[in-house]
């Protein structure tokens, strides 16, 4: 998605998208963020990520945030309904 900025100090905002309609029985996801010196960044999701029924194995997912000096990030993801 394109960046929004909601207001004059410079902090950007970004939705971040699934790529599928939920979390299916042995998926994987892995998410990589990072902020370069100085950034100012806001990251939240479009709606609540869908966690279906798994009987045969379990739903994963991993995320990796790096921060350099003086950066900051909100990441704010919509909870997560089962």
């Amino acid at each position: 998605m394109r960046p929004i900025y909601a207001d004059h100090s410079g902090q950007v905002c970004y939705y971040l998208l699934n790529p599928g309609g939920g979390y299916l029985d042995g998926d994987r996801y892995k998410m990589e963020i990072s902020a370069d010196e100085g950034s100012k960044v806001t990251l939240t999701t479009q709606s609540a990520t869908k966690v279906y029924k798994t009987p045969k194995s379990y739903a994963y997912q991993e995320t990796e945030i790096s921060l350099k000096k003086g950066s900051y990030l909100e990441y704010l993801p919509t909870p997560d309904c089962l």
